[in-house]
């Protein structure tokens, strides 16, 4: 049997993603934390600002992202620091109304202050998460609120 060619690979991978597409008990779309990771650190690939609104409607009403109990945490500090990231850029327009853009971010970072507290009774599931990511999105989100401290927006 010889090597697939690139065709080869370009069709099957299209096949897995219509198969993973077309089955209605795959738990797979976008996800909030990932989402929020390429809009605070890549800005300049094509759709940011279809991220951005993404991020805007996948908020609950709670202000908080992601899955039940500890498990919307994470999701939930990656988007506050992806749109404090936005607010805080440098030049550029704004992709959405500032003011929509503030108050997602508020009831984010009410939303993570609520869950921490919360994290007594339900716990946030221990995996790297816990000592690794959450630790260095909470020191992102410090540093945003630092630069818009001194800014003007």
């Amino acid at each position: 049997m010889s090597a697939p060619t690139d065709v080869d690979l370009d069709r099957l991978v299209a096949e897995l993603v219509e198969r993973v597409l077309d089955d209605p008990t795959g738990a797979l779309g976008p996800s909030v934390y990932e989402t929020a990771r390429l809009v605070s650190l890549a800005p300049w690939l094509d759709g940011d600002a279809a991220r951005i609104r993404y991020l805007l409607d996948e908020q609950r009403s709670d202000g908080s992202w992601g899955g039940p109990g500890g498990y919307a945490l994470v999701p939930t500090l990656s988007a506050t620091e992806a749109l404090l990231t936005v607010l805080g850029r440098e030049g550029g327009e704004l992709p959405l109304p500032p003011a929509a853009l503030v108050e997602a971010a508020r009831r984010g970072l009410a939303a993570a202050a609520a869950l921490v507290v919360r994290s007594a009774e339900e716990p946030v599931p221990s995996t790297v998460v816990f000592f690794m990511v959450i630790p260095a999105l909470v020191e992102g989100i410090n540093a945003q609120l630092a630069v818009l401290v001194g800014s003007p927006r």
